[in-house]
């Protein structure tokens, strides 16, 4: 099991990359579908009914959701690839790890940053605001709204791009001839 652009050298497997791709699947898939079954299952989401597709579901959780999936797709196809049938790893590994980065940043700081960038006039991006009961809330269950809602899938995105990335890095050159050495 040869990777042909390394001269002859064996590529190693890298075991993280696959449970990385699993990690954002699964956070993909819980931000795109949290808006719409989160007020059914009780959880005070935006105040909207649970079918409904907003600006603010789509860009902060729909479209990160499925970038998030299919980012964890590519590396988990990556990973299975190298392992079942000996492919080298694709070029587009670290773009795919960026994109998750870009997605556990986005979901962590996303409704803050359309709060700032979009004009007086449109609604706001604190989809929290909205909810009817949100300022009855105690300070305890808005920071446990807030971190279900944005802070946990960021940090779960971030997390596994860092174990990809980590994973990544022993592809270098450099690492693996400091290895074999």
């Amino acid at each position: 099991m040869q990777n042909s652009s390394d001269e002859g050298r064996e590529t190693p497997v890298l075991r993280g990359l696959g449970a990385a791709g699993l990690v954002l699947i699964a956070v993909g898939i819980g931000m795109a579908l949290m808006p719409f079954v989160g007020p059914p299952l009780g959880l005070p989401f935006d105040g909207e009914q649970a079918l409904v597709l907003d600006r603010n579901r789509l860009l902060l959780h729909v479209f990160p959701g499925v970038v998030a999936a299919v980012s964890g797709f590519g590396l988990w196809y990556a990973q299975r690839g190298r392992v079942r049938n000996g492919r080298a790893y694709p070029e587009w590994l670290k773009p795919a790890i960026a994109v998750a980065v870009s997605v556990g940043i986005w979901s962590a700081i996303g409704p803050w940053a359309m709060e700032a960038l979009m004009p007086a006039g449109a609604s706001s991006s604190l989809m929290f605001q909205a909810i009817p009961s949100y300022g009855g809330l105690s300070s305890a269950d808005q920071l446990l709204l807030q971190f279900i809602c944005h802070w946990l899938p960021g940090a779960l995105a971030l997390g596994a791009a860092w174990v990809a990335l980590s994973q990544v890095r022993r592809l270098s050159p450099s690492n693996r001839a400091a290895a074999a050495s």
